[in-house]
């Protein structure tokens, strides 16, 4: 199916790539005047009932999240043959860009991890957890203040599905996955059932590599880090304990 110019009341203005969920364009909302990250659900996705049921069931729910390092999640609709989702235009740079492998200033780190932790405990007071949290789900703005990205959404996001791969088949994954897998909780890892100490757990790595410079176990492949995690984990708890402080208040 062709991707037409316009879409319900959004003008398509720049497609930016492609997700879990399909392609990803900017566009202008012109009811508001503004301008959005619109989503388009995959074909493949919209083509099976229970799927797509499910996903706009938790991007209502993502819908409901309204929070200042939050993008928030404006519109779920279906126009002209698409189902989208709508969200909020995040314009910066990644917070892996932020510290570019480098420690930040120790007071700089811990003001974006009290903003991600901070965003993280609105979430999760309305039962709603991240799953993929890591420096390529978070955006810095100009202003300097984190946003984070698809909240609620992972399993439908690429890094939500590698996640999902890695617990079961970890030497299956592509040397990139490494991004992904090292953000990892260990439940996660195990394939367990996950819940909000997930996202706490990702925290507390993303505050170690912010402070250090340096990951707490990241190794050559995805199936090396994962065995790296539970042979360094004691050093990643004493950096969550710190992260539950932020994440209370």
């Amino acid at each position: 199916m062709t991707t037409p110019q316009t879409i319900a009341h959004y003008n398509l203005l720049e497609r930016l790539g492609e997700g879990g969920i399909g392609e990803v364009h900017r566009a202008r909302d012109t009811k508001v005047g503004r301008t959005v990250a619109i989503k388009l659900v995959s074909p493949a996705i919209a083509a099976e009932p229970a799927r797509l049921a499910q996903l706009l069931e938790d991007a209502r729910a993502a819908a409901t999240l309204s929070h200042p390092n939050i993008a928030t999640l404006w519109d779920v609709g279906e126009a002209d043959g698409f189902h989208y989702l709508a969200y909020e235009f995040t314009s910066g740079h990644l917070l892996r860009e932020e510290s570019g492998g480098a420690a930040l200033n120790p007071r700089r780190a811990l003001d974006l991890a009290i903003q991600i932790a901070d965003g993280v405990a609105e979430a999760h007071a309305r039962g709603i957890i991240h799953g993929d949290l890591r420096p390529d789900t978070i955006v810095v703005t100009g202003k300097g203040n984190a946003k984070i990205l698809d909240f609620g959404m992972a399993p439908w996001t690429r890094g939500g599905l590698a996640r999902t791969r890695a617990a079961q088949a970890p030497d299956a994954l592509p040397p990139e996955a490494i991004r992904i897998v090292s953000y990892m909780s260990p439940e996660e890892a195990i394939g367990s059932a996950v819940d909000g100490r997930t996202d706490v757990f990702s925290i507390g790595t993303l505050t170690y590599e912010l402070v250090t410079g340096r990951h707490p176990f990241v190794a050559a492949t995805a199936s090396d880090t994962i065995v790296s995690l539970f042979s360094n984990m004691d050093q990643v708890l004493q950096w969550n304990k710190l992260v539950r402080l932020f994440h209370k208040k």
